[in-house]
């Protein structure tokens, strides 16, 4: 029987830099070589330098988990998007797209969105409320379709700018 095999290219900035994979459960990442041979690369962090290594756990976990919201806030999206807060790939996949930071996720062969002009849509005063009720059950305003910011730490927080005089997500 095959193993379990999924892939997200990495980004940093606009920057494709590699790819964070997960094979039964453990994961690896891998730094490409277009970026290894760029004259502007550098590690993502001490644990991660600058090789054509594959790096596995626990030195993917620890630094890519950090991208995520803390604890309880984690806890709770997991909940929400149906998958465990121990699962940080499930996670990424889902939420990558938006980490906190430079550095970002997306299926193998997508390119970031935030090269794109943002979307928003305008809210309701009735449902900008709402929201903001439900930020403790649904930090993030996780699980709603096109929303998928992900801020790290530990508070509730939701992304919205206010246009023209109305809120917006």
């Amino acid at each position: 029987m095959a193993g379990l095999h999924d892939e997200l290219d990495v980004f940093l900035n606009e920057t494709n830099i590699g790819k964070l994979s997960e094979n039964n459960g453990t994961m690896s990442f891998r730094y490409s070589a277009e970026f290894l041979n760029s004259p502007s690369a550098y590690p993502l962090s001490q644990n991660l330098p600058l090789t054509d290594a594959e790096f596995t756990d626990p030195a993917v976990e620890n630094f890519f988990s950090n991208l995520l919201p803390d604890e309880r806030m984690r806890s709770t999206v997991a909940m929400v998007l149906g998958t465990s807060p121990e699962n940080t790939f499930g996670l990424l996949k889902r939420i990558g797209e938006d980490c906190a930071g430079a550095v970002s996720f997306y299926p193998a062969g997508n390119t970031p969105s935030a090269l794109t002009k943002p979307v928003f849509r305008d809210l309701s005063d009735s449902e900008a409320y709402t929201i903001l009720d439900n930020l403790a059950f649904r930090p993030l305003d996780a699980g709603d379709e096109g929303v998928r910011i992900s801020g790290a730490g530990s508070q509730e927080k939701l992304v919205a700018c206010v246009n023209a005089g109305k809120v917006s997500l």
